[in-house]
């Protein structure tokens, strides 16, 4: 089962326009987590060419002590960002619970002969769960980790194209990887998630029937029948999970090619003397970022097959 990309828009308007002040709250927070990102590596480089340029202590200890308020003050708007998100994301997801739970008790009885107890539990509270994310972070982290790779590549090209060429074709590579390796990734989070379904109805249905289960000598059967239902349930995950990192690491491996080749470039171009020691620290140094926004959005990816996964579940509910 599939969800079209018309329900996002139905979902966000919803359930997140009366959270509009929320919202811009948390993209303020990022795009300031963006800049202090961008802006650390740059301290260092002040300082590492200070140093080789013999600049007083008194110089290179206020650099230092910008590096510490640069540094202080990213960790505080990463914690208001996570504070601001679990917010808004769970907010969200107990309105949506809410309006499932009213709309199965309006349901006729017909309807809840066909389904276990335990199975309407998964829908409404373990398939919505996995909406939080989506609801709460999923385009605002997209949009800015794009900006962090876009602004890391202009950077790198602003030392030198030569530096920036390599991991700007890495990145493409790893781009392009994404959307094939992303597919798949959706088949195996619907299959999981109706496996879960599946498990938790058994279990309710099962548990709640305990004494006449016993009464006829079925503990066997019902045992038999929980394990076959976990093995569904662990083969999923394990597919899901598997396919996951190797998703991942090919990507990462992309980006990592691309870093190397950067710095090899940049050691060249220290040793000419074309760019300073500090800025072969900031070619490092942007290099391993560009690995962070990356994997983001391959986890925002991969959340987002899980909720399409999850919102095809919820509508057909």
């Amino acid at each position: 089962m599939h969800a079209s990309t018309a329900p996002y828009g139905g979902f966000l308007r919803t359930y997140l326009a009366p959270q509009r002040t929320r919202m811009a709250v948390l993209a303020a927070l990022m795009l300031a987590d963006l800049a202090l990102q961008l802006g650390l590596p740059r301290v260092v480089q002040t300082f590492i060419d200070r140093a080789m340029a013999g600049s007083d202590l008194r110089t290179l200890l206020g650099i230092g002590v910008a590096y510490f308020i640069v540094a202080l003050a990213q960790s505080w708007t990463l914690v208001g960002c996570q504070y601001v998100a679990q917010n808004v994301g769970l907010t969200a997801t107990n309105r949506i619970r809410a309006d499932l739970t009213l709309h199965c008790l309006r349901l006729d009885m017909g309807f809840h002969t066909q389904r276990t107890p335990g199975e309407m539990i998964e829908r409404v509270d373990g398939d919505v769960g996995k909406l939080e994310n989506f609801l709460s972070q999923f385009l605002v982290q997209v949009v800015l980790n794009g900006l962090l790779l876009l602004g890391v590549l202009v950077l790198l090209a602003l030392i030198d194209w030569r530096v920036g060429l390599p991991s700007a074709v890495s990145v493409l590579v790893a781009a392009g990887s994404a959307r094939l390796l992303t597919k798949r990734l959706a088949r195996y989070s619907t299959r999981e998630r109706q496996a879960s379904a599946e498990l938790f109805g058994l279990l309710e249905e099962r548990l709640s029937g305990t004494e006449d289960i016993r009464a006829n000598g079925a503990v066997g059967y019902v045992l038999r029948r929980h394990i076959e239902r976990s093995r569904q349930l662990f083969r999923a995950s394990v597919a899901r999970a598997a396919w996951g990192v190797v998703s991942w690491r090919s990507l990462n491996m992309a980006i990592t090619i691309g870093g190397i080749l950067s710095l090899i470039i940049g050691a060249f171009l220290a040793l000419d003397g074309t760019i300073t020691v500090g800025q072969v620290y900031l070619i490092f140094a942007y290099t391993n970022m560009l690995s962070r926004p990356v994997e983001e959005l391959m986890r925002q990816l991969d959340d987002l097959q899980q909720a399409t996964a999850s919102i095809g579940r919820v509508q057909e509910l």
